[in-house]
């Protein structure tokens, strides 16, 4: 009979890699055990709808799901936050908050081209805290936990997903403009091409208009009131608003033409939305370096610098904790997951030309409620992944 393969994605560990998962895994979770951050194991398999909800169905794609005998659509856990969330729904009313809670265990996404994919996470959860001292915490644990991974030097990238929003909104993209843009910013500064991608995905889903179509009779009647628009227009167009077929009535007719154009992004502000996004992935770098320079192109554009704040609070938090830490500031850094609504970062080792990243997390504000609590809860964590331990040292 023919040889079953494992599966493409996995592997078998032997004894060394096994020793070097361990120690890493003991380093860190006596690290974790100091800061009062208690274990929790969760189930490896939830209901799919578990990690969909909150991620904008990009996950969609990459989840190991199947239907089991009994009929329910479940998954593989691609990661842990999702079910540590669903762990604190569940015994809110026993557990303090602000709880803390560590993890450890293999995590499963599945990765086109590659197949089957299994990693190791180990990774902590801090369920109702919102200052900027919460933020530093986690930070300044996931740093210091890198140094059981170090092969070359330690960074740690950091970014703001509301900061980014902000700056849009200041500018006058909308709130689906926003999204759309901060999900699609992987295509503006590395990609060629990468602006006009994101035009012609924003028209083809109706986000913007073209710039021939948005003349000044639609500016003009834009921000009016329902009401007064309906009445130029029924004034303007009072002859040829005849249904032939007699289908529609002439308001619902002049009511679909004002929201088709009313609510459609104004091409302007997305165009600058843009123009402000590249400008923004031009001044990532170090700290120091990089917030004078965000500060001069907020002012340039009628920002008021005040929205670096909450950043700037978390990174000094963060310095007072480890002085020595190596922070670049990257404002195009967003991660790969939507449910992010404050401080992302990714902790990378590097080793001369090359770079793995080794740790992630971030603030998820709206995951507890998103997930069915009866409300929001501030949260954020971390975790590192044990991807790629051949190699790895304690």
């Amino acid at each position: 009979m023919p040889l079953v393969n494992r599966l493409p994605g996995t592997s078998d560990k032997d004894t060394l890699e096994i020793k070097s998962r361990r120690s890493i895994e003991e380093h860190i979770q006596g690290l974790l055990s100091t800061y009062d951050y208690s274990v929790i194991e969760t189930p490896v398999i939830e209901y799919t709808d578990l990690f969909l909800r909150k991620s904008g169905g990009e996950l969609a794609s990459r989840l190991y799901s199947f239907q089991d005998p009994g009929g329910k659509h479940v998954s593989l856990r691609p990661e842990f936050t999702s079910s540590c969330i669903r762990y604190f729904i569940e015994n809110q009313k026993d557990l303090e908050v602000p709880l803390r809670v560590q993890y450890s265990g293999p995590v499963f996404r599945y990765n086109p081209g590659i197949g089957y994919t299994e990693a190791y996470q180990i990774g902590a959860e801090l369920i109702g805290a919102e200052s900027a001292d919460s933020d530093g915490e986690i930070l300044a644990i996931a740093l210091e936990g890198s140094e059981h991974f170090k092969g070359g030097d330690i960074q740690c990238r950091v970014g703001h997903i509301g900061i980014l929003s902000q700056i849009l909104s200041d500018v006058g993209v909308t709130q689906r403009g926003q999204n759309f843009l901060i999900s699609n910013l992987h295509l503006l500064g590395d990609m060629e091409q990468g602006e006009n991608t994101i035009l012609e995905q924003a028209k083809t889903v109706g986000l913007i208009l073209t710039e021939e179509t948005e003349d000044d009779f639609i500016t003009s009647i834009r921000d009016m009131d329902e009401s007064k628009a309906l009445s130029l227009l029924s004034d303007l167009f009072k002859d040829s608003l005849t249904d032939p077929l007699g289908n529609r009535s002439s308001d619902e007719i002049l009511t679909r033409f004002i929201s088709k154009y009313s609510k459609v992004e104004e091409y302007n502000a997305f165009i600058a939305g843009i123009d402000i996004l590249n400008r923004l992935i031009e001044t990532n770098g170090e700290y120091s370096n990089a917030m004078p320079d965000l500060k001069i192109l907020l002012s340039a554009n009628n920002i008021d610098e005040a929205v670096l704040n909450p950043l700037t609070d978390i990174i000094q938090n963060l310095k007072q904790r480890i002085p020595g830490a190596r922070i670049i500031v990257d404002l195009s850094l967003v991660r790969g997951i939507a449910y992010y609504t404050g401080m992302v970062f990714e902790i990378y080792d590097q080793v001369g030309d090359k770079s793995m990243v080794i740790c992630g997390g971030g603030r998820y504000d709206g995951l507890v409620k998103a997930l069915g609590g009866n409300q929001d809860v501030p949260a954020l964590g971390f975790a590192y992944s044990l991807a790629n331990l051949s190699g790895a040292t304690s």
